[in-house]
Order: structure tokens, then sequence, then C-alpha cells
């Protein structure tokens, strides 16, 4: 499932180019919505994670990040993600023959 903020438990702040991507909506999802290639918050008040694997067991949901670093989570746990912004793209200016 992809993450977006319709499909968010909440919505909250939104950061303007805090990423090498650019900018972001803080939200809060249901772990089951994460996916690899998602974006992640493991701690508050930092640029979030790229989510690159997720394992499902019994009670607990584990999440791996772009560094390597594994959080888990019960499987019902509503968990601080982000929501990039579209990509937009901007005209370029050609140049003008004379």
């Amino acid at each position: 499932m992809c993450l977006t903020l319709g499909n968010a438990a909440a919505v909250h702040e939104h950061r303007t180019r805090a990423t090498h991507r650019g900018g972001y909506t803080e939200t809060l999802h249901h772990v089951g919505h994460l996916a690899p290639g998602d974006l992640w918050r493991p701690v508050d008040g930092l640029p979030p994670h790229v989510v690159t694997n997720i394992r499902s067991r019994e009670n607990s949901v584990t999440i791996t990040d772009q560094l390597g670093q594994v959080h888990r989570y019960a499987t019902n746990a509503i968990v601080p993600t982000a929501v990039p912004d579209p990509l937009v793209l901007r005209p370029v200016a050609l140049p003008r023959s004379a």
C-alpha cells in the first residue's frame, strides 16, 4: 500500500525542502500501510528515513531503513511517517533564436 495523506491516521506539519528530495508532510500511518520506498520517521524532529525492508511475524512488524537500522513495532501500531510532496517539474527556458 502507498502512503498518502488520505490514508493517514493523522496529518501534522508540512516541511519545505527538508530533504534532498524536497518537502514532505509529517503524518502517522498504521504500520501495515508501510512498504519499501516509503518515508518513515524513526526519530521525531529529524528528516525521514527510507523504508528498505518490512517483516511481519506473529504480533510484531520489523522495519529496516536505508542505514540498516531496525525498529520493531506491534502489528496494530500507528507509526510516524512522511508523505513526500509531489514531484513538480519546472519548465526549462529554451534559448530564443535571433
